[in-house]
């Protein structure tokens, strides 16, 4: 472990703390010069190199002629999301930047991670003297950033329940056996077969001021999973002749982080046949049993508005399939 030794170092020298005053800087300034930058940083906090290190080892800042600061995508989501200290927004924007996405500190994160075993629906982890030593500086960082949490009673370090479905599948990501890949996916099916049932009531509850629909909603996906989509709910109004008009809901458990899911080639071809009374439901897993229903994104007609049109959406095709 002797090779991420410089590693576990330059995590010694970051805190939230200093990002937070960079970007704060960032924002109140019209001029990116580095120089005036490090002026203003280090009158509220320290190890600026070390800090400027990090963040253009997990591509968020670059220098423009060696001198001035240049806005990146990922510089720009950041300092959107720089309000108040307390503010989670930044820390999970951090964590999917850092844990994420592929960038210098991949390899070593990962071999933090897999030192997590999942036990009792939670990804936990007990290191030993040498294990915490090495891992000292990125340990602190995610505990700080709320990424993991530590039981001082039992000495175990546990993923948060604000990570568990980012963290899923990033252990899919990985190289896993058989075995923990199965309970990986399992995992993740109990999170989506509750998702479901509590859409299923958050639609009662739209549909409360017509009982003759809201009685009648179905949950397809319990007898047909090659439908296309999960539940078969109502409009909350009739059409030109009186009659209700379906509402088809294909449900997403996502992760309050991106938002990230997939959509088989059966649920495109029928969100195309369907078109504007197929909604898509994104629904953020806050932990095993907790949904935030205040953060729910519903997509209609996501053949037309995903697929046809351009928009915000990054899409990538992970699935290749070949016949002769």
């Amino acid at each position: 472990m002797k090779e991420y030794s410089l590693t576990n170092n330059l995590f010694e020298k970051i805190t939230f703390k200093q990002l937070f005053v960079f970007f704060q800087i960032l924002n109140e300034t019209a001029i990116w010069d580095q120089e005036l930058i490090e002026r203003k940083y280090k009158n509220s906090a320290h190890n600026f190199d070390h800090t400027i290190q990090f963040l253009k080892k997990i591509d968020v800042i670059k220098l423009k002629e060696k001198i001035r600061f240049k806005k990146t995508a990922n510089l720009n989501l950041l300092l959107s999301s720089t309000k108040d200290y307390d503010n989670e927004g930044l820390k999970n924007e951090i964590v999917k930047l850092l844990v994420y996405n592929n960038n210098s500190f991949t390899t070593y994160i990962h071999k933090l991670l897999s030192e997590f075993q999942f036990e009792n629906g939670r990804f936990v982890c007990f290191l030993d003297s040498q294990k915490r030593l090495h891992f000292s500086g990125l340990r602190n960082f995610l505990l700080e950033l709320n990424f993991l949490t530590f039981n001082a009673s039992t000495k175990c370090y546990s993923i948060s329940d604000c990570n568990f479905i980012g963290i899923l599948e990033y252990y899919k990501s990985k190289k896993l056996s058989p075995t923990r890949l199965k309970e990986v996916e399992h995992e993740k099916q109990v999170i989506g077969d509750n998702a479901e049932i509590q859409v299923i009531e958050y639609e009662k509850k739209r549909l409360i001021s017509f009982p003759e629909l809201s009685e009648k909603i179905e949950h397809v996906a319990k007898d047909d999973v090659c439908a296309g989509y999960d539940i078969r709910s109502f409009e909350s109004r009739y059409n030109e002749k009186g009659q209700p008009i379906p509402r088809y809901i294909e449900v997403k458990a996502v992760s309050a982080f991106d938002y990230k899911f997939y959509l088989s080639r059966n649920e495109l071809a029928v969100a195309k046949l369907l078109k504007n009374t197929y909604f898509l439901y994104l629904l953020p897993v806050e932990s095993k049993n907790k949904y935030l229903f205040d953060s729910l994104k519903i997509i209609n007609n996501p053949y037309a508005n995903l697929i046809e049109k351009n928009s915000h959406w990054n899409r990538t095709v992970e699935l290749l399939s070949f016949h002769i």
